[in-house]
């Protein structure tokens, strides 16, 4: 099966994805330059074709000779053609991994979680790393029994306000504040919030906070799919005497059906790695779902097939 690997200028990108009808969240030029722009990389866009027929479009994001994943809220965007079978897609994910390892010595991504077949990246020597997330459906009715009885009180007669895509400078700094708490690196807070600052100029995310009192206390940042209908809750805070008070389940409440009245029809919460984070988010009945971090370098590789080789050798002496 002869394939055919293409680099695709902007045009022809936004051509393709419009023509196949994948002009989602992740495949939009804003999005991926918002993400490019704030961690100094450059967007690679590529088809996989056989003749002019299209079987896979996907973007990386690379710097020198390296593809990367430049945080843990950004899903690799990769669509393929759903008229073709499932072993021309393992074809063509293989013929497509063998050309990238041609030009890259490493390469990084966190796949999304519609990506089941991971044949491909074993077969080339990735590492596979399983991660977890949850999913919240918006339309499946679900609400845990004991967040229920929370929710029955009326806390805006108690002082709280609720506000939508408001304060966005006072969110971000509330923002920065929690991750410094959770002892994350200057460098990797500072690259966060300002790409955040960046999708809120594009309009690609919502804010939604809480206040006490005119009192900053809670606050959720979500990036919003409209194509797709599907949202993403990367941050989420709160003050810690209100936290006590189930500010944050109020607050997830809220987002979830300003995002429901905007049309959002899924929203991914994250967190499902972290026991503690997971115990809180399970609350809302989301579905438990898994994708995959695959990485290769050319070093790690080399001495992967050393190991094997030595393995092999060590076995036919014992023999």
């Amino acid at each position: 099966m002869e394939f055919k690997f293409q680099i695709l200028s902007p045009d022809e990108w936004a051509y393709y994805s419009s023509l196949y009808n994948c002009d989602t969240l992740k495949a939009d030029q804003n999005f991926l330059n918002s993400l490019a722009n704030t961690y100094s990389l450059k967007v690679l866009h590529v088809a996989i074709k056989q003749k002019e027929d299209v079987y896979i479009l996907t973007s990386f994001l690379i710097k020198d000779k390296k593809i990367l994943s430049p945080n843990h809220y950004y899903y690799q965007f990769f669509w393929q053609n759903s008229n073709k079978s499932q072993w021309h897609h393992t074809e063509a994910l293989y013929f497509l991994l063998d050309e990238l390892k041609k030009s890259y010595k490493a390469i990084n991504v966190r796949l999304p979680i519609s990506v089941k077949d991971i044949r491909p990246f074993k077969w080339h020597g990735f590492t596979i790393e399983t991660r977890y997330t949850l999913v919240k459906y918006l339309n499946d009715g679900k609400l845990h029994k004991n967040l229920s009885r929370i929710l029955k009180h009326d806390v805006t007669v108690n002082g709280y306000k609720f506000e939508t895509n408001t304060f966005w400078k006072e969110s971000l700094a509330f923002h920065d504040k929690e991750l410094k708490n959770f002892k994350f690196a200057e460098t990797y807070i500072r690259q966060v919030i300002r790409w955040f600052y960046a999708l809120q100029k594009a309009n690609l995310a919502y804010t939604f906070n809480v206040f006490y009192k005119d009192e900053f206390v809670s606050s959720i940042i979500a990036i919003v799919d409209e194509k797709d209908k599907k949202a993403y809750f990367p941050l989420i805070g709160t003050v810690k005497e209100h936290s006590s008070k189930g500010i944050s389940s109020f607050l997830y409440q809220y987002a979830l059906n300003q995002l429901k009245d905007l049309g959002v029809e899924k929203v991914d919460l994250y967190g499902a790695d972290m026991r503690e984070i997971a115990m809180f988010k399970q609350k809302f009945e989301p579905e438990l779902q898994n994708f995959y971090v695959a990485k290769y370098s050319v070093y790690n590789n080399k001495l992967q097939n050393l190991i094997m080789y030595l393995k092999t050798f060590v076995k036919k002496i014992v023999r």
